[in-house]
């Protein structure tokens, strides 16, 4: 199957090439823009979550799956402290959330996961959270939504940073790009160690005493670097490498006295895409290269684990514009080989192929008021069809400043690796997860002299068969296939913003209530789950006030997570808990240099939580920050 999908792919991308290398338009392509053609703002009935790094990195947060935490858009289970973190959007798993880098996704081929803790602020200038059904565009495991990390190289620049904070935590990085007429060259790297020996109340003994964090360090480094290069005046090409390497030590539950577990996470990321224009129309062609390493060693039980990975991604994508721009047309193939060599499979080498062809059409009506997206996607994986996913999805814009979204989908994800053949527990009879999805949103966008009010609603409805779910056992965790599973729920969002001078106001809130679970009557398409999933809050709530007056900037920030259940009786639960954060920024700036200083507290009302059943999480804590800027603009 390799060689059959492979070679067309190819034929297909030499034909494209010499085919248009007559055709090409004068009209010149801009050298640094979104290189990715599904990009988020192309599907018209999905609300998009923007996060700035720059504002990030001032809050303290370490990584992209704090940053989440906080946000009251998603649930992150987070094992502890800089420990994994796996994400959840609307009552979904971790493998329904896909991680997009370069127009890949990058969850892990053995886990079909990926660990946002591992995922740094400080290499990407803007993440883009995306709910809603994107297996039609992005394939299997985006059932949940999307989040993208996305960078933006406009202009050269230099920027040099160190970040302190409680627990011995020293984070320094460098940020730094070049910008020439026909080259953009862009380097980002840094160091973090991290005792991480924070306080914590132990919930296991009486009267909840004070317990140091034992056995909790971190110690991470990462590169990455671009390279973009116009080809002429209608070609560009980019090459983007990411490489990072991990070492964390697994602390002990609050049960248990010591532990001498520890965890080594390594990987490589390589892309590589040429981009043409082709008459009216577009060609995007990429290949990507992705190596991971799990290295698990607990000399307390003998216990020592070596799980590597690799991934092959060949892709080709066209698009053209008709009928005046009215409507544009896009078809691409994709062939991804997964192979992996895990000492936890019975058989140590694994291997799977899969392969894709994918279209969609977009349209424009009502003069630019009705945008809709009409897209379709079938995959094989070992030779298995998997089901045809649709996907339709909308946005009316009623008036000036009301719009309508909407989305109606299909779902579907293929068993991982680990689903399969892990031991103990993996079950290779476990089927295709398949099904269907649908949301309805409404945005509220209103504009006075100096201030703006925004505001939204909607309600969602995921339903799966075959679910996939890891069920804790008498000795361990096994994944079963569950019958009919279905997440439904609501969300709403407001944000104030006020302008005067150099004074701004900054107020945000939102909130959802998620019900996810097993349906026992599934001839009714109204049936409520009997019990909520595991580690499922129904509750997720966030706040945000920022008050900016020319270089200085003060913001206070809370959110709320509502109870997990632990068992899937729902016979135990954690508590939900609420959380407060407030800091300070300071820029001082003169001509293009700047300096910028940040102070932040966490945790401000010192709760006593735990995100997960017997992982402790730290009690209030301090960090603070300097970072050197220099910038110019590339005429």
């Amino acid at each position: 199957m390799n060689r059959t999908v492979f070679v067309p792919l190819i034929v297909f991308v030499f034909c494209v090439r010499f085919s248009y290398a007559q055709v090409l338009r004068r009209d010149t392509l801009p050298l640094f823009e979104v290189f990715q053609n599904r990009h988020p703002s192309s599907n018209p009935g999905l609300a998009q979550y923007h996060f700035d790094s720059k504002d990030i990195r001032y809050t303290g947060s370490f990584s992209l799956g704090e940053l989440l935490s906080q946000s009251g858009n998603m649930f992150i289970r987070m094992n502890s402290n800089g420990s994994l973190a796996s994400p959840s959007l609307r009552g979904m798993g971790a493998a329904h959330t896909a991680l997009i880098w370069n127009g890949f996704n990058i969850q892990s081929s053995m886990n079909g996961q990926s660990d946002l803790n591992l995922v740094s602020p400080i290499l990407f200038d803007r993440f883009t959270l995306q709910p809603g059904a994107g297996s039609a565009l992005w394939g299997s495991s985006a059932a949940g939504g999307t989040l993208h990390l996305s960078s933006n190289d406009s202009i050269s620049s230099l920027q040099i940073g160190q970040q302190n904070g409680s627990w011995n935590n020293r984070t320094t990085f460098i940020r730094s790009s070049l910008v020439k007429k026909r080259i953009t060259v862009s380097l980002r790297a840094f160091h973090q160690d991290f005792a991480n020996n924070y306080q914590y109340r132990n919930t296991a003994l009486p009267g909840l005493p004070l317990t140091i964090q034992q056995h909790a360090g971190i110690s991470q480094t990462a590169i990455s670097g671009n390279v973009n290069i116009s080809l002429g005046k209608q070609q560009l090409l980019k090459a983007s490498v990411w490489h990072q390497h991990s070492n964390r030590d697994i602390p002990p539950l609050v049960t248990t006295p010591m532990a001498f577990a520890h965890q080594f996470d390594y990987f490589i990321r390589a892309s590589v895409l040429w981009k043409a224009q082709a008459g009216r129309g577009e060609i995007y062609v990429r290949s990507g290269y992705f190596s991971e390493k799990i290295h698990f060693n607990d000399s307390l039980s003998g216990l020592y684990a070596q799980n590597n990975a690799y991934s092959l991604v060949q892709e080709a994508e066209w698009k053209s514009p008709f009928n005046n721009g009215r409507h544009w047309l896009q078809a691409g193939i994709n062939h991804t080989f997964n192979t992996a060599n895990v000492d936890g499979y019975q058989v140590a080498l694994r291997t799977q192929q899969r392969a894709a062809l994918f279209t969609s059409i977009q349209s424009f009506w009502l003069n630019k008021r009705l945008v809709s997206l009409l897209s379709f996607r079938q995959e094989w994986f070992d030779g298995t069809f998997a089901p045809l996913t649709p996907s339709l999805s909308a946005s009316w814009a009623l008036n000036s400043s009301l719009k309508l979204r909407s989305q109606v989908a299909g779902i579907f994800r293929i068993p991982t690796l680990n689903d399969l053949y892990w031991i103990p527990g993996g079950n290779p009879e476990l089927k295709p997860e398949r099904g269907h999805s649908a949301e309805l949103s409404l945005e509220y966008v209103t504009r006075f002299s100096k201030s703006t009010i925004s505001w939204s609603g909607e309600v969602f409805q995921n339903q799966i068969n075959n679910r996939i779910l890891w069920i804790p056992g008498a000795s361990y965790w096994a994944p079963e296939n569950i019958k009919q599973a279905r997440s439904m729920g609501l969300g709403t969002s407001l944000k104030y913003a006020y302008q005067n001078g150099s004074n701004r106001w900054v107020v945000s809130l939102n909130a959802q209530h998620v019900l996810a679970g097993e349906i026992t009557d599934t001839d009714k398409w109204y049936s409520l789950p009997e019990h909520q999933l595991i580690y499922t809050p129904a509750w997720l709530a966030a706040g945000h006030i920022e008050y900016s007056r020319a270089s200085l900037t003060v913001f206070v920030q809370s959110n709320y997570t509502g109870i997990r259940y632990t068992l899937s009786d729902n016979t135990q639960r954690l508590p939900g808990y609420f959380l407060a954060d407030a800091g300070i920024r300071i820029n001082i700036k003169t001509g293009n240099f700047s300096n910028q200083l940040f102070f932040s507290c966490r945790n401000l009302l010192n709760s006593t939580y735990e995100v997960v059943a017997w992982r402790p999480m730290p009690l209030r804590s301090w960090h603070a920050g300097i970072q050197f800027f220099i910038s110019k603009q590339t005429s």
